[in-house]
C-alpha cells in the first residue's frame, strides 16, 4: 500500500538521486582522481601520475577506474580536453595551435586528428560551421 501522498515511479524509470549515484563514482579514491582532473585540466597528467596520487598501482587504478567511469582513464582524459577545445572554439579566436597547446598537446596534427575522432570533424570545421550556424546582427558593429 502506498502512503498518501507517495508517488510511484513509473516502471522503467529513474529518479534523481539514483542518476546521481550511477553517474559519479563511488570510490573515494578515484571520486578523488576525477576531482584532480578537473581542477588540473591544463596540465598534463599521466594514468601513472593519477594512480600514484591515491596511491594505488596504475593497474588497480585504471580496472577500478573503469568499472566505476565506464572508460578507461586515458578515454576519460581525452573526452575531457575535447570537450574544453569545444568550449574554446566556440568561445575564443585563439588559433587551433594556441588551443592544442594549452590543453597539453603539443603536436597540432595529433589533436586535430583526435578531435575529429570525438566530433566528427575539423577544430577548423567545428568553428567554421558554428559561425555560420550563429546569425549575425548586422547593427552590432555600428556606431552608437
Amino acid at each position: 500500500m502506498e502512503a498518501i501522498g507517495e508517488r510511484r515511479a513509473l516502471p522503467g524509470s529513474i529518479n534523481l538521486a539514483t542518476l546521481k549515484r550511477r553517474l559519479a563514482p563511488t570510490d573515494r579514491r578515484i571520486r578523488a582522481a576525477v576531482e584532480n582532473l578537473h581542477a588540473n585540466l591544463w596540465t598534463y597528467t599521466s594514468v601513472s601520475d593519477l594512480a600514484r596520487s591515491v596511491n594505488m598501482s596504475r593497474w588497480h587504478f585504471s580496472h577500478l577506474f573503469k568499472a566505476q567511469m565506464s572508460q578507461s582513464p586515458s578515454q576519460y582524459m581525452r573526452t575531457l580536453r575535447m570537450q574544453e577545445a569545444q568550449r574554446i572554439l566556440s568561445e575564443t579566436f585563439l588559433s587551433v595551435k594556441e588551443i592544442s597547446t594549452m590543453l597539453g598537446n603539443i603536436d597540432r596534427s595529433h589533436f586535430s586528428r583526435e578531435f575529429k575522432v570525438f566530433c566528427g570533424q575539423s577544430p577548423t570545421e567545428f568553428r567554421k560551421r558554428l559561425n555560420a550556424s550563429q546569425p549575425q546582427d548586422p547593427t552590432q558593429y555600428a556606431s552608437k
